[in-house]
């Protein structure tokens, strides 16, 4: 969404994105509202009846002094903590993803379009911060601004206005900006900023962008500086709090290679070195310590496979389960999924970096991937690695010789085995004695 606000200049339809940030979002949480939704939703009134039980008996003591007063009970609000909390909350801010539904049904507020006559996008939720996407307008504020009042009315929530902000295309126009932002009572921004500690806006040219990650991690280090640590303590520490910090926004972008190696040259020398004041001596070196424990290494993270094992994680959840809004959102917006770019060998124009970062990563994992044989009907036979670990050629003499060569492997299958003559036929031959068998026929298809 932020992609299609930075590259929107021109037009006479304005687009504007709305990050809230609510106030002590668990804290204001109304019972009577909370009970509602759950019957609304009709859970069994047996459970609600458990759920409200669990919610509603806390008790709380403030430390005065070190001392405890005398306990109260609360009015409102979810416990920090405890792991249904979370989950009540999502249902509570279902109320308000319904409603929003409902105004873009009415067109009165029309989300963001994620490609031509496809579905539009008006809000994404997670945890205590909401976001809102929109086709600017004085009366899609006004409605915005009325909704979330409505909402925090019956929910007891509370909009933080001093940390919520929006950000408008850049073909909106600086008085009109002026004058849709004051019914939100937001301040206007050229940059979203972070969102769940990840940055929103990586255009992939500037790698200050990623600086943050480097400067947690030192200083993470620096508040180890004066601990007694051990070299195995330190490994432990390495792999699972400094990559750990890491490992969210690897997980959305392929980190330039130059950060990697600074945020790899301060690992290694708060390894050898412990306290990092004084430059170490390095005993072994960094491929050496990434090495698994039993080959001989200390198993630390690497760094640059960690970041594309992240990233195909997502191109590969993109791609099996398309039902999901970001495998609708990048269908609708691309054509199709990052590994099928990556499979076809084509090259992707104005994406944004998360997409290019996971088509990017696709392709150089793209020699692990195959595609698994059923009817083979969708399988083309010299554009896809299907066989082997590679690509597939014909004979030339087959070539020469065939008046119409076959296009997807469907073509050489018979039944439900294989067209044992045009596969010898069309591909080198490997074995000296013709079989049957599948296992031997896909061998036959591989040249050397």
């Amino acid at each position: 969404m932020l992609h299609l606000l930075r590259t929107r200049k021109r037009g006479r339809k304005f687009l504007g994105i709305l990050k809230v940030d609510l106030s002590k979002a668990y804290d204001r949480v109304r019972w009577d509202f909370l009970e509602k939704v759950l019957a609304s939703m009709n859970f069994p009134a047996v459970w609600v009846g458990w759920i409200m039980e669990c919610v509603t008996t806390v008790r709380y003591a403030i430390l005065v002094n070190g001392s405890p007063t005398k306990e109260f009970t609360p009015n409102a609000g979810l416990r920090q903590g405890d792991p249904i909390s979370p989950y009540l909350f999502i249902l509570c801010m279902e109320a308000l993803s319904r409603r929003m539904e409902a105004l873009q049904r009415e067109s009165r507020i029309k989300g963001l379009p994620v490609s031509r006559n496809r579905e539009r996008i008006s809000h994404l939720f997670c945890a205590d911060d909401a976001v809102f996407s929109f086709e600017a307008s004085p009366e899609s504020c006004n409605e915005l601004r009325n909704t979330l009042e409505d909402f925090c009315t019956v929910s007891g929530e509370m909009v933080n206005y001093k940390k919520s902000h929006i950000q408008f295309s850049r073909n909106t126009p600086q008085k009109f900006v002026r004058y849709m932002r004051k019914p939100l009572r937001v301040r206007s921004q050229e940059r979203m900023g972070t969102y769940l500690g990840c940055p929103m806006e990586v255009d992939g040219r500037n790698t200050g962008t990623f600086n943050q990650i480097h400067d947690r991690v030192i200083q993470c280090i620096s508040s180890w500086k004066y601990s007694c640590l051990s070299p195995a303590a330190r490994s432990i520490l390495i792999n699972s709090i400094l990559v750990a910090l890491a490992a969210h926004i690897m997980s959305v972008y392929l980190l330039a290679q130059k950060v990697l190696k600074r945020i790899n040259s301060t690992i290694t020398k708060f390894y050898w070195g412990g306290n990092g004041q004084t430059k170490p001596i390095y005993w072994k070196n960094r491929d050496t310590l990434e090495l698994k424990k039993e080959e001989g290494g200390l198993g630390l993270r690497n760094l640059t496979s960690l970041n594309q094992a992240l990233l195909f994680r997502q191109v590969w959840r993109i791609s099996k389960n398309p039902h999901t809004l970001a495998s609708r959102v990048i269908g609708h917006k691309y054509g199709k999924d990052p590994l099928a770019f990556a499979r076809d060998g084509k090259s992707i124009r104005n994406a944004s970096w998360a997409m290019r970062s996971m088509v990017n990563c696709a392709r150089a994992l793209k020699s692990g991937c195959g595609m698994k044989i059923g009817n083979g009907r969708a399988t083309q036979i010299q554009e896809e690695v299907w066989a082997l670990k590679e690509l597939v050629t014909f004979k030339e003499r087959a070539i020469e010789n065939q008046v119409e060569k076959p296009k997807f492997v469907s073509d050489i299958i018979v039944g439900q085995s294989w067209n044992v003559n045009k596969i010898w036929n069309l591909f080198d031959r490997e074995c000296n004695s013709p079989d049957s068998k599948p296992e031997l026929l896909l061998k036959l298809t591989c040249k050397h």
